[in-house]
Order: C-alpha cells, then sequence, then structure tokens
C-alpha cells in the first residue's frame, strides 16, 4: 500500500493566499481594461466596488463592453447628483485618438439628457450642477445647447441677469439659422417667464427690459412692452424715445401710436411730483476708468470700479478675506461668471447691506472671484447695485451723479 504523504499546513496556506492573490489580480485588471480608474474602488465595502452619494440607484453591472459599461457608470454618478466624481472619470478615462471624438459626443449626449430632466425637476435641482457647466464650457465656449442650459440654470437659481448675459453669448456664437432659432426660442421664454414672475413689481420688472436693451438683446415686441411701464411710471419722455423708432416699423406703427396716445402732453401735469434729490459722489479717476468708494456692513470701506458691464458686484478673493471679519454675510454657493478672460467659477455672497453715499441698500449679492485688480481697486461696481439709481458719470467733474428710483 503506497505510504501518504504528511499533511504540511505552512505550503496549503500559501496555496490558499496564492489562489487568493491570483483571483484579485485578474478581477483588478478586468476592471482596468474597462477604463475605470483605481481611485472608484473601494476596500470598506466588498460587496459594492462603487462609491455612491445616495443608495437609491443600484451600480451599472459589469458588461462584455467596456464602452457600454462606461457610459452606464457616468449615467449612474450623473443620477447620484456625484458631479465631480462624474468629471474626475472623464478626465482619467483612458481613450484612443480613434474613437475619442465619439466616445465624447456619446458622454455630452447622456449629460445633455441630465441637465434637461434634472432642470425641469426643481426638487433635482442642484447647486452642485455648476461644476458640469463649468467642465463642458471650459472645454468647448461655443457649445449652443449647453450654453442656453446654463441660462436656463442661472434663471431658476435666480441670477436672471446671468441668464441673459449667457443667452447673449448663446447669439453671439450662433451661426447656423437652427442655432439662432433656439437661442431665440430661450430667450422668448424667458422673457415671458420674467413678465410673469414680476408683473406685480413693474420697476423690477422695467430694468429687466432695460437690460435686456443694453445687451442688444431687445425686439419691437419687447420695446412695446418697456414703453408701457414708462408709461406706467410717469417717465414719458423714456416712452417718447422708444415708440417714436417703432412708427417706422410697419408692424408696430398702430401698437406704437396707441401707447403715443395715453402719454399726456408736456405742457400738462395733473399733479406736481417732487423729483427725487440728485446726490454727487467724488470719484477716482484711473486711466478710462471711475472708482467709487462705498461700506459694506456699515464698516468695511471698498473702492470699486464702475462697470455697467458687470450684471454683479465683484471682490477679489483677497479683498474679500481680508475684511470677510468686518462683514455680516452669509454663502450663497457657487456661480458661473462670464469675464473678459471666459467663463470662470466664483462664490456668491449676501451682504447685509451696502452704503453708497446717503444711500443705503441692503442684501445685496456680491461675486468673490480670484483675480487680482492692477488699479487700485477692490473689485468691480456692478448693475445689481447700480440698477437703484437713475446715474450718470461727469467726466469734466469727475462726479457720479445719482438719483433713487
Amino acid at each position: 500500500m503506497p505510504r501518504l504523504n504528511h499533511f504540511n499546513p505552512p505550503r496549503l496556506l500559501w496555496l490558499v493566499v496564492g489562489i487568493i492573490l491570483g483571483w484579485f489580480s485578474h478581477e483588478y485588471l478586468s476592471l482596468e481594461k474597462q477604463n475605470i480608474p483605481a481611485y472608484i474602488l473601494r476596500d470598506d465595502k466588498p460587496n459594492n466596488r462603487f462609491e455612491k452619494t445616495t443608495n437609491t440607484h443600484k451600480p451599472p453591472q459589469k458588461s462584455d463592453n467596456p464602452g457600454e459599461f462606461s457610459e452606464n457608470y457616468f449615467s449612474y454618478l450623473l443620477n447620484e447628483q456625484a458631479y465631480q466624481e462624474a468629471i474626475d472619470f472623464l478626465t482619467h478615462k483612458n481613450t484612443d485618438e480613434a474613437n475619442e471624438k465619439n466616445q465624447e459626443d456619446r458622454f455630452r449626449k447622456i449629460t445633455l439628457q441630465h441637465l434637461i430632466s434634472t432642470l425641469e425637476d426643481t426638487d433635482r435641482n442642484n447647486a452642485e450642477l455648476i461644476l458640469i457647466f463649468d467642465y463642458y464650457l471650459n472645454r468647448r465656449y461655443d457649445d449652443i445647447k449647453i450654453l442656453i442650459l446654463l441660462a436656463r440654470y442661472h434663471y431658476t437659481q435666480g441670477y436672471i441677469n446671468d441668464a441673459l448675459q449667457t443667452l447673449q453669448l448663446a447669439l453671439t456664437y450662433s451661426h447656423h439659422q437652427q442655432q439662432q432659432q433656439q437661442t431665440s426660442q430661450a430667450l422668448d421664454q424667458l422673457v415671458k417667464n420674467t413678465g410673469q414672475k414680476l408683473s406685480d413689481d413693474p420697476l423690477e420688472l422695467l430694468y429687466f427690459y432695460e437690460r435686456l436693451d443694453s445687451l442688444s438683446l431687445s425686439k419691437p415686441t419687447f420695446y412695446l412692452r418697456q414703453a408701457e411701464l414708462y408709461i406706467q411710471l410717469d417717465d414719458f419722455d423714456s416712452a417718447r424715445a422708444i415708440l417714436n423708432p417703432l412708427l417706422d416699423h410697419k408692424q408696430f406703427e398702430d401698437k406704437a401710436r396707441q401707447q403715443l396716445a395715453l402719454i399726456r402732453p408736456k405742457n400738462t401735469t395733473p399733479q406736481q411730483v417732487a423729483e427725487p434729490e440728485t446726490t454727487a459722489l467724488r470719484l477716482t479717476k484711473t486711466g478710462s476708468h471711475y472708482l467709487l468708494d462705498i461700506t459694506a456692513s456699515d464698516t468695511a470701506e471698498l473702492s470699486l470700479m464702475i462697470d455697467t458691464g458687470a450684471s454683479m458686484t465683484t471682490l477679489s478673493e483677497d479683498r474679500f478675506e481680508a475684511i470677510s471679519h468686518q462683514l455680516n454675510f452669509r454663502n450663497l454657493g457657487q456661480h458661473l461668471f462670464h469675464t473678459a478672460g471666459g467663463v470662470t467659477r466664483g462664490n456668491v455672497y449676501r451682504i447685509d447691506s451696502i452704503n453708497i453715499g446717503e444711500h443705503r441698500l441692503e442684501n445685496i449679492n456680491i461675486a468673490v472671484l480670484n483675480f487680482t485688480q492692477t488699479d487700485g481697486s477692490d473689485g468691480l461696481l456692478g448693475m445689481n447695485i447700480l440698477k437703484h439709481f437713475r446715474f450718470e458719470i461727469d467726466q469734466d467733474k469727475n462726479l457720479l451723479n445719482l438719483q433713487r428710483r
């Protein structure tokens, strides 16, 4: 009878370890071949390799088609609102040059579908969605569909001026008739929604139409509504200035004449209304620009450059950090801004008060961006403050004449 070998526990232990290591190496290399970065692996949840932000969706299952699995995983991250992880995934995935354009188009299509569905569902609207817009616009700043959706996103966040500025960019980059039509329709819808939203605040609605005009976005129908608001607020000279050019437009001539008939003659005023007092504030001229000193939260002194093209008042990060202990503010989150250098991301804060001369404004939003001012200013004085005034710059005397609306 043959002799049995003695049982050798150490040799058996090493055999088991070798089998486990071989299995793990096979699984890891299999994941690497499917373009899944190692940073999504987890070692604290053996039954779930994927980092999840919620438990509402299951991670995608492995597929024999690596491209299909990658798209499913990317969709999964978007649905979980794990936007930074989704961007990291796009940044680190390995794609051969021949398939790069095709794969980029597929991932962009998934992104567009997610943006549309999210913006239609206000309960899912997440402030972190701005990361997706930032990623795509930094890769292609003239993507019309992304810009139109960004305008819609700005609007849902309450940034109407930024929505208009984004649509202005979209119109600038619309080189085809279909793109122009899509952007024009988006603008019409935004104007309609804003008219309904601000119907009880004619002054704020008038500023909206003035902003349309300043961005060269106005149409004859918009001018007619703007004239109605001027008449409602007894600003007849401004109404005439808008309506008279429409008399030469056959389609709108009759409506313009009807509104002009509502304006009282210049020499008849049923009631003398006192004009708001005009305040003259000293400006500091630097090159072709003007700086104005203001006070935030009653204590922080700021010198801001007047910029009627800026929708929001802006401070540099360095200056904000230096005076933040003097301010009463609330962080409203991140936001995308259109600057001379392109699209950039920054934080928005709500300051309790701003003082301009003897005028006090409360609950004013400011943007804090990473830039360095070389003109001695702390930032830009934008239209979210200036809109509260009728103003003009006296260039001979370096004065800003303000009249409260």
